[in-house]
């Protein structure tokens, strides 16, 4: 939403689930800004900037509760199978859910604004930019007045 996933991906090595991919594939369908955030990064996905993998849907589905979606669960699958140290997901009730198991696994789980910081500090993109990327999606994606906008502020003030 913030507009950098491109840069990003040329930048970061990324991966993500085939169930993530098809996801995107639905949401793309309707008419608002998450639908085109979607199919921009269905094209970054497509174009190769992104690897996309299968995880056992089993495994997954095993790890799915009323806080834990098949999404969620299909990238922490990923990222404990291929040995990924650092998972990045906005949902606050999943990532809390799973703490227990991120922190047995050795799994470091972030922000989406994590990987604008470290764009930042690769100097990849100036301060500026990066202050406005997550200021545009503090406000884009409604973080505003909750707990994901605490973490974005913390990570500006961090830096």
């Amino acid at each position: 939403m913030a507009g950098i996933l491109e840069v990003a991906s040329r930048n970061i090595d990324m991966v993500t689930t085939q169930f993530v991919k098809g996801e995107l594939e639905e949401i793309k369908q309707y008419d608002d800004p998450v639908a085109q955030a979607a199919e921009e990064i269905l094209r970054i996905i497509y174009s190769g900037d992104i690897e996309t993998l299968d995880v056992q849907n089993k495994d997954a589905k095993e790890m799915q509760t009323s806080y834990i979606d098949q999404g969620e669960a299909s990238c922490f699958v990923l990222a404990k199978d291929l040995n990924i140290k650092t998972l990045v997901m906005d949902d606050v009730k999943a990532a809390s859910a799973l703490e227990g198991l991120a922190i047995k696994e050795g799994i470091d789980q972030r922000i989406s604004v994590a990987v604008i910081i470290e764009l930042l500090n690769k100097g990849v993109i100036s301060e500026g930019k990066a202050k406005t990327c997550i200021k545009d999606m503090i406000t884009d994606r409604g973080w505003k007045g909750g707990v994901l906008e605490v973490l974005a502020e913390r990570y500006l003030s961090e830096d």
